[in-house]
């Protein structure tokens, strides 16, 4: 290849690889051009790229490997190939493929997926039924892509292609950086509850259900950020979040705030409210000192609160009973 502008290489780059759909580090694998190179080259921060770099990335994207699969599980299931979707249409394969892209890169035991697509009761043929199921799997998404072992199967899949795995490493970055730009990142690869549109049994797996405490307290974290006067409004992602997670006392509270925070003082105290009635009705419960911090916080007019107020509530320091 002859000389390139950086400007023009930058933006070649970018877009071969964006609309490859792959990620930074699966182009370093497959070109041996290291990740830190390949992140300065896109950023224009590389003068002049050595010749044999630049030919090796752009082989990259004529590798047979170019179109890795990719799922999507923080949301309804969503199955890439390259740049396109993968249609799955077989509601028990869908299953199969959730269940294993939940536990990426280890094995499922075969007991565990009978409990999921049979719930414990299968077939007399479930073995059968099973291995003509990852049969059918490997033909749609690759012979490699199911792997077997006696105990049971493996999705082989590059982690940084689940987006389970790119929102825990997100989220690690953002709470080790206190970066509210992370946090809406981490926040923003949710599209849903785990796994929205697999039956419930897949739905509360307990690794769907890790997860969601995962999201929620990367919420709260990213709450108690904006109160500090670091970030920008959290509201939509409480928002979306205290719809499904009704009880939650320390999530509606920071809800409470971030509406009394957004000048929304009269929507802030409904739902008070709110929570107030379903604690009582379902639960027969009292709200709780977060819930009641929250409140008195708002009829006071003391927004936004102090980064600290969750956590002296935690320590018994906060409002007395």
């Amino acid at each position: 290849m002859t000389e390139f502008d950086i400007v023009e290489l930058k933006d070649v780059l970018r877009e071969q690889r964006t609309s490859s759909g792959m990620t930074q580090g699966e182009l370093s694998r497959l070109s041996g051009v290291s990740v830190r190179t390949i992140r300065h080259i896109e950023h224009g921060q590389v003068e002049r790229p050595r010749r044999e770099s630049v030919r090796r990335l752009l082989a990259a994207f004529e590798s047979p490997a170019r179109n890795p699969l990719a799922v999507d599980v923080l949301g309804p299931l969503v199955v890439h190939r390259g740049g396109g979707v993968v249609v799955i249409s077989s509601p028990q394969q869908r299953c199969l493929v959730g269940l294993l892209a939940l536990h990426v890169n280890r094995f499922v035991s075969q007991s565990e997926i009978v409990e999921v697509l049979w719930a414990g009761t299968p077939p007399a043929t479930y073995r059968e039924l099973l291995y003509s199921m990852v049969s059918r799997l490997r033909r749609r998404l690759g012979s490699g892509a199911v792997e077997t072992l006696s105990c049971g199967y493996r999705l082989d899949i590059d982690p940084e292609r689940v987006d389970l795995c790119r929102f825990a490493e997100q989220a690690a970055r953002a709470r080790g950086s206190g970066d509210p730009h992370a946090f809406a990142e981490a926040l923003g690869l949710w599209r849903g509850p785990v796994l929205a549109d697999l039956p419930e049994a897949l739905r509360q797996h307990p690794s769907a259900a890790s997860l969601q405490q995962q999201r929620i307290a990367t919420a709260l974290a990213f709450a108690d950020l904006t109160f500090a006067g670091c970030g920008d409004d959290v509201l939509p992602w409480l928002a979306e979040l205290v719809g499904g997670e009704p009880w939650h006392e320390e999530l509606h509270a920071r809800l409470i705030l971030s509406l009394a925070r957004s000048g929304r003082q009269v929507d802030a105290i409904l739902a008070f409210q709110r929570i107030r009635d379903r604690l009582d009705h379902d639960l027969g419960l009292l709200p709780g000192p977060a819930l009641r911090y929250a409140y008195e916080s708002v009829l006071r007019q003391e927004v936004p609160m102090p980064r600290t107020a969750f956590s002296l509530l935690h320590d018994g320091r906060g409002l007395q009973t």
